[in-house]
């Protein structure tokens, strides 16, 4: 699983970028950074770097009510969530004075609150936020709210009902962007291709120049360089690739495309610098969203025997191909180990109905349903069986 709870990018169906810097396999030595990243998730406020000032022309284009004919849109709803941590972009970019060149110097200490329009970018048209997976739709949900903070109302992207609830005007629903497997990636390949030039020219259309893209690199990577195609567009990137774990080569496409990474551990925000890329520190997510979570939910009672959570993933398709194994393998622990309870949590409110025909289905095994509160079935459970 990526950093922010999603799958790794090799589950989604990478649209193939014109210039293929990936085609190196070298993977850099990063050992010794890497080891860091174990048990890290830094709290603390962001530092600030300068992002390339060649990216923030201050070109402008006409625009007005954002409108469409390409994209299918939603109507956000406007009523806000207020649970859930800041994602950190309240601290996110102070302008240094020091660097001569994007990431070569050690980024200044932040002497106070900043925020988005600290990048100097134009954000006059609004801001894009674009995910494909549950976990991004939280992250990007936590992104909108520090936005609208900041006085930034106009908010476009794809996400699901997190966003949605955080004001944010869906151009398309995750449910149609999420794929698990080659197969189911290359059946989506055109849409999703279609799905990035719909979003390029919803951008052009209404007059907007900056981008938050929250994890997914198969997709944003892609949509990354089309929209950078204008060179005054500013590339936000929140949640790094796994660089240090594959495709290294990627670093060629970042350094060329992102203006600011927003990576999840320390050591990732060193490596970005070390190639030249701005990049800030905004720490895991689940730092800023575990305790207040767990304050609003009661412990899940004590068992005499052994407990086991079961979590089958996020996305429709993801849960229907490994939940039924799962619940095999669970009973076969069952039937070998005796007194065992299952705790299955969920967090696709539309895949409910599936996963509780499935618990009919496996009725001997009483396994308890818990929607929406998977950090509290990983506490009480001796064991996970997760994807």
């Amino acid at each position: 699983m990526s950093k922010s709870g999603s799958t790794v990018a090799s589950d989604q169906p990478e649209l193939p970028l014109s210039q293929n810097p990936g085609a190196s396999k070298k993977k850099g030595s990063k050992s010794s950074t890497i080891s860091r990243a174990q048990s890290v998730a830094r709290k603390g406020s962001v530092r600030a770097n300068n992002p390339d000032s060649s990216t923030q022309a201050k070109a402008k284009k006409p625009h007005g009510t954002a409108d469409s004919t390409s994209i299918s849109q939603r109507k956000g709803k406007k009523s806000v969530r207020t649970d859930g941590a800041s994602s950190g972009l309240q601290e996110k970019a102070k302008k240094s004075t020091s660097s001569s060149k994007a990431g070569s110097s050690t980024p200044s200490s932040n002497s106070g609150k900043s925020n988005l329009k600290s990048t100097g970018s134009d954000l006059s048209g609004g801001v894009l936020i674009i995910t494909g997976e549950h976990s991004g739709d939280l992250l990007g949900a936590d992104v909108a709210r520090e936005l609208q903070k900041q006085g930034i109302r106009k908010l476009y992207g794809t996400g699901g009902k997190e966003m949605e609830a955080a004001g944010v005007e869906l151009l398309e629903n995750i449910e149609t962007m999420n794929v698990v497997g080659f197969v189911e990636a290359l059946k989506a390949y055109r849409r999703l291709k279609a799905l990035a030039r719909s979003i390029v020219a919803f951008a052009r259309k209404n007059g907007i120049r900056h981008a938050i893209l929250v994890d997914y690199p198969g997709f944003n990577l892609r949509l990354a360089e089309m929209l950078k195609q204008d060179p005054s567009f500013f590339i936000t990137y929140l949640v790094s690739p796994q660089l240090w774990a594959w495709h290294y080569s990627r670093i060629k496409v970042i350094k060329k495309y992102v203006n600011l990474m927003l990576p999840l551990f320390p050591f990732e925000e060193k490596m970005y610098q070390e190639e030249g890329v701005p990049a800030h520190c905004v720490g895991h997510p689940l730092v800023y969203r575990i305790g207040q979570q767990l304050k609003k939910q009661d412990p899940i009672p004590s068992f005499s025997g052994k407990t086991i959570g079961l979590l089958p993933g996020s996305r429709n398709s993801e849960i229907r191909r490994l939940l039924p194994p799962m619940l095999e393998a669970a009973r076969m622990l069952k039937e070998k180990y005796g007194k065992i309870r299952f705790l299955l949590p969920g967090v696709n409110e539309e895949a409910q109905g599936y996963v509780q025909e499935q618990i009919d289905a496996y009725s001997d095994l009483k396994i308890e349903s818990m929607p929406g509160r998977s950090l509290r079935v990983m506490e009480a459970s001796d064991l996970l069986i997760l994807s």
